[in-house]
């Protein structure tokens, strides 16, 4: 997504800055350097491991960055008032079987989760 997002970003204003930890770990510490100075931003800070909100983490500063944060984790610009469903965050998985490529054929759309 964030490929994309740099490509066409017009099309992807959808989703929020994000950066993968540990490899793009210097990127993210320079955009909360260069915020925190003028207009702190909110953070949060996923672990690649976690579910049900487990080990997430609210950041505004560099300080505020805990080693166990800088292992396999995503961080993303904190979403002030996202979408929700019945008062409860979520995400929407759709699972599609990709029968062939060229010519392109979809089977049936599985199960979705959210």
């Amino acid at each position: 997504m964030a490929r994309m997002a740099r490509y066409v970003p017009e099309h992807y204003n959808f989703y929020p800055l994000s950066w993968g930890i540990p490899n793009q770990l210097e990127d993210f510490v320079q955009t909360l350097r260069r915020r925190s100075s003028s207009r702190p931003a909110t953070y949060i800070i996923k672990p690649s491991n976690g579910a049900m909100g487990r080990g997430i983490h609210l950041i505004q500063t560099e300080s505020d960055l805990t080693c166990s944060e800088l292992t396999d984790s995503v961080a993303q610009m904190y979403i002030k008032n996202p979408l929700l469903i019945d008062g409860f965050k979520f995400d929407l998985r759709i699972y599609v079987l990709v029968r062939c490529v060229d010519p392109l054929e979809v089977g049936h759309p599985g199960f979705t989760t959210y």
